[in-house]
């Protein structure tokens, strides 16, 4: 039987947000959030990031590898008036075989993300 455990993202310290270090360029391993678990372990990722800025910021993620054609890239509204909120941007997808969950902005330090994993293991 399947046994899930709910857990930090590896990036973060004591669950605190990671701050997008990174400003690419693709082909280039940008800011780690998640390393996931080793070959039987499947790691489901809950992500959310935050745009610090008051203009909009571009966040790239990597999943799993740097080649181009396997990121996705987001454009994140800006935080006009410190209304803005924490944008969903990976609801359950899973990764595993201690592949890396990684991204970069188009600006260092503007944008945080915030999540958990529901680590599952055999």
């Amino acid at each position: 039987m399947a046994t899930f455990s709910k857990i930090i993202l590896s990036g973060s310290t004591s669950g605190k947000q990671i701050a997008i270090q990174s400003t690419g360029p693709t082909g280039n391993l940008g800011t780690t959030i998640h390393t996931a678990g080793a070959s039987t372990i499947l790691d489901e990722i809950w992500l959310y990031a935050v745009n610090y800025s008051a203009t909009s910021t571009l966040l790239t993620l990597q999943w799993g590898t740097i080649t181009s054609n396997r990121e996705t890239t987001l454009q994140l509204l800006p935080n006009s008036l410190g209304l803005r909120g924490l944008t969903p941007i990976i609801s359950g997808l899973i990764l595993g075989n201690s592949l890396i969950l990684s991204a970069f902005a188009g600006t260092t330090s503007r944008i945080s993300v915030y999540g958990y994993v529901n680590r599952i293991t055999a």
